[in-house]
């Protein structure tokens, strides 16, 4: 499972989740790891490798169920603009 603002990889490159849904998600690649791995070299439709944060998974169902609640997607300060504030594109 992939938690927003947890961890996963892709070909072997660690990112940050910015958004979790049932069927997909989406990561914040800044400049310096697009330049320095091979993630520029993707293309829409390409297989890759995905490594998810099983712990995180986890732990957010843990916490959820001892607060008597469903699990909802957590909420944090990391969003798409402020990525953009710091020149993510």
């Amino acid at each position: 499972g992939v938690v927003e603002k947890g961890s996963i990889a892709v070909d072997g490159v660690s990112l940050t989740v910015i958004d979790a849904e049932e069927a997909r998600f989406s990561v914040g690649i800044i400049p310096t790891t697009l330049r320095d791995t091979t993630l520029a070299d993707l293309r829409p439709g390409q297989v890759v490798n995905v490594e998810t944060d099983i712990i995180g998974k986890f732990v957010y169902r843990f916490l959820a169920r001892q607060n008597g609640e469903a699990a909802q997607k957590p909420q944090g300060s990391l969003t798409w603009e402020k990525l953009a504030d710091y020149g993510w594109s």
